[in-house]
């Protein structure tokens, strides 16, 4: 965990330097409605002002365009950063997930400490709790309790939106995550009790919109030691890499995260990837999102599994990609 620790500190220091289980067929969106789109991006607020970021499909390359129309609702993704990211950690990822037909809403934590989130500082809630990172057992469920309340409520502010109210189907909600991010969006699929996405419904109830999680390199070890895991009920794709020591391990490992979660599930491993891999990293330096995706084969991967697995379980749509042997991977798995 020291690994993290530093890994973490180090993705922080970076970007602020660099500045239920089966899919459902009622719901298949046309063809015409699965891009790729231009992109959107504004900003809605949490109700203490921090920034949630949104990247949706467009009508045109305007900068005050309006949300593409497509014969069914979009899709809705939200997107927990890791610690001392921020909501703009992983912009290869968020703007190609909206390209392809998706509506994706991301906040700034209260640890966020890249981009515009480094000009303010907020406390943790008081009935919150942050255990060390290398003493994973003693986690329990108010452990980064925030986070969970921070996607509650982006969801809620994404529902209040005029424009977005009306666009976005709210029986379709995916969440993904990196590393803590990770970590949150398992506990709200069923891996913290009371973390459902909808307070003040039954675990089963607040969960039932959640149709599909991916955890990116998550933090999973107090799920683990809790043995939690087998509370997920909705699908699971984990993504890890074959040099992020500190989160794959618990991933791939006889008893690990892949292991002890019910199908559906995959495991996707990255070669000569570390922990990074899930941030702006791969694509500094380039220009555009679309270059860096030509020319970054693990960017590309992290993108095409990602999407593969959305369009399964959101839009019931063909992936064939994920039946298949895992090309160009360290390791690939699945069970459906």
């Amino acid at each position: 965990m020291l690994v993290c620790v530093f890994v973490c500190l180090s993705l922080g220091a970076w970007l602020q330097a660099a500045a239920a289980a089966a899919p459902v067929a009622s719901v298949r969106i046309a063809a015409a409605c699965s891009g790729p789109y231009q992109v959107g991006q504004r900003q809605l607020a949490l109700p203490d002002g921090r920034e949630i970021a949104l990247w949706y499909p467009a009508a045109s390359d305007a900068k005050d365009a309006r949300i593409a129309a497509c014969a069914a609702r979009w899709p809705l993704v939200l997107f927990s950063h890791g610690v001392f990211g921020c909501n703009e950690q992983a912009i290869y990822i968020t703007q190609e997930i909206a390209r392809h037909g998706y509506i994706v809403a991301a906040p700034n934590h209260r640890d966020a400490i890249c981009g515009i989130a480094t000009r303010r500082t907020f406390p943790s809630p008081p009935d919150s709790d942050r255990p060390a990172f290398l003493d994973p057992a003693i986690w329990k469920a108010k452990a980064w309790r925030e986070r969970m309340l921070d996607l509650r409520d982006t969801l809620r502010s994404v529902q209040a939106d005029p424009e977005l109210g009306r666009a976005i189907d709210f029986d379709r909600i995916g969440l993904m995550g990196h590393s803590l991010g990770g970590y949150t969006v398992l506990g709200m699929a069923g891996g913290w009790p009371g973390w459902g996405l909808s307070a003040g419904k039954s675990s089963d109830e607040s969960r039932s919109r959640v149709r599909a999680v991916l955890a990116f390199s998550p933090f999973v070890q107090p799920f683990l030691a809790q043995r939690r895991l087998r509370e997920l009920r909705v699908p699971v794709m984990y993504q890890g890499g074959s040099l992020d020591f500190g989160m794959t391990p618990n991933l791939v490992r006889a008893g690990g995260a892949y292991d002890v979660s019910r199908a559906p599930k995959y495991l996707v491993e990255f070669a000569a990837a570390s922990h990074l891999l899930w941030t702006n990293l791969p694509c500094d330096g380039y220009a555009r999102i679309a270059a860096c995706l030509a020319a970054v084969p693990n960017a590309r991967g992290v993108d095409a599994y990602a999407l593969a697995f959305l369009d399964r379980y959101l839009k019931a749509v063909a992936a064939p990609l994920l039946d298949g042997k895992g090309d160009g991977l360290r390791a690939y798995r699945f069970r459906r």
